[in-house]
């Protein structure tokens, strides 16, 4: 019985120091975005869904560059149709397509006939005001469907 009774203090212990330990030990900061503006997804009465498929390998603008407007991505669901190892991602630029300037803004992701890639939630992140979404694909003859829900302001 003493056993038992050791053994489980010993435990409780030993958990009350892992414990003390998380709540004490600093955490490293982590920065989700530099954004300026509050998070609108949560706030605006005004979302957009995009629901499309995707298809060759250029990148092709979702919502358009608004001056002085940060686009904020809310939610984004991606099914993996076909092609040869097809990847899909998020960009963000100016130009055509976002080809000027163009940045990383969520992947690439590799994606699988039929299985789902969901980031859902209130928010992705913020586009950086002034310029386009789009969306871009990898592979050979990658297809998607997708769905992109959005705030913009």
């Amino acid at each position: 019985m003493k056993r038992e009774i050791g053994g489980w203090l010993g435990f409780a212990a030993v958990l009350a120091l892992l414990v003390a330990a998380s709540v004490l030990l600093p955490t490293r900061p982590r920065t989700v975005s530099a954004q300026t503006h509050f998070n609108t997804c949560e706030q605006s009465s005004t979302t957009v869904t995009l629901l499309g498929a995707t298809s060759g390998t250029s990148a092709v603008q979702l919502v358009a560059a608004a001056s002085g407007e940060p686009i904020y991505v809310c939610a984004v669901t991606v099914v993996g149709v076909s092609g040869t190892t097809p990847t899909f991602s998020l960009v963000y630029g100016t130009g055509t397509n976002c080809g000027t300037g163009q940045h990383t803004f969520l992947g690439p992701i590799t994606t699988t006939a039929l299985a789902p890639y969901i980031w859902p939630g209130a928010y992705v992140g913020a586009v950086p005001a002034g310029n386009a979404l789009c969306y871009l694909d990898g592979g050979t003859s990658p297809v998607q469907d997708y769905i992109v829900v959005y705030a913009q302001g």
